[in-house]
């Protein structure tokens, strides 16, 4: 007969006690609170009957005790009666020994990191949320620079040929292809507005408020295709503004000029990349 595998709820105080004292993953607190307050509370932890002790769950645990810590209102799917909170949790199952427990704390964390991802298919995904009007892209947990590094990373691969063959760098042309888009579709500002509304409604100094609004610009995700498709259709000030801005790069030399390229002749060796100075 097997464990019969229940959901009850137990108060934040409590399971902050259950936290298992030899759990070695860390945790990205920040951004599950972000999780939690774009999804709620969705994966549930679990409890060890053997132990009373967590075998999942530490970092989420941690999260919703921040939030309270702070005042935050609860996530949905979390209890609030006033005095806690009371989180759903996994319970019925029952681990052999502490060896055992121990094997499957470590295996929980470890076996979901050796995952990796498919990269094609998750810059997939991160595309069409970042292009999309209703979430930001750091509900995922990855910026918009994550985003753009892993592009940029797939092309690079896309672009790799016989390491016998060295190859200039060559830049991209930009050519029209379908309607000029709107200004409003070249980006997506919604997280970077909800942040500084809530810093301008906060109690923080001036100075304070005016550092943390320049440094909420950095969660606006550009998009990159629809930015290129209106740089061909602009005229040749604006172009020459978008390219001092690095949103396009039709001139290598000029973009290691202004800052915004790194590349040595050690590097583009590297890479297997000849790299005329």
């Amino acid at each position: 007969m097997t464990d019969e595998r229940k959901i009850e709820y137990f108060a934040l105080s409590e399971l902050m006690t259950r936290l298992h004292p030899k759990n070695a993953k860390g945790h990205n607190v920040g951004g599950i609170i972000e999780s939690y307050q774009e999804h709620g509370y969705v994966e549930l932890g679990t409890i060890d009957d053997r132990t009373g002790l967590y075998l999942a769950g530490h970092g989420r645990t941690q999260a919703l005790y921040m939030m309270r810590k702070q005042k935050m209102n609860a996530p949905n799917g979390i209890r609030d009666d006033g005095n806690d909170w009371y989180v759903p949790t996994n319970v019925g199952y029952n681990s052999k020994s502490d060896a055992h427990a121990l094997a499957y704390l470590a295996a929980s964390n470890k076996l979901t990191i050796d995952g990796g991802w498919d990269e094609v298919a998750l810059a997939d995904l991160l595309q069409e949320i970042a292009n999309s009007d209703e979430i930001d892209i750091s509900a995922t947990g990855f910026t918009g620079d994550e985003l753009d590094e892993l592009l940029a990373d797939l092309a690079g691969d896309n672009n790799k040929e016989d390491d016998t063959y060295s190859r200039k760098i060559e830049a991209p042309t930009y050519e029209i292809t379908g309607d000029k888009p709107s200004i409003s579709s070249l980006f997506n500002n919604s997280r970077t507005r909800q942040l500084i509304e809530e810093i301008q409604s906060s109690d923080l100094p001036e100075d304070e408020k005016q550092f943390l609004i320049i440094a909420a610009q950095r969660h606006t995700v550009l998009d990159f295709g629809r930015i290129a498709e209106y740089y061909a259709h602009s005229d040749e000030r604006t172009q020459n503004l978008m390219e001092n801005s690095a949103l396009v790069i039709i001139d290598f030399n000029k973009a290691i000029e202004l800052g915004f390229v790194q590349l040595t002749e050690s590097i583009a060796g590297l890479a297997g990349i000849e790299y005329d100075s």
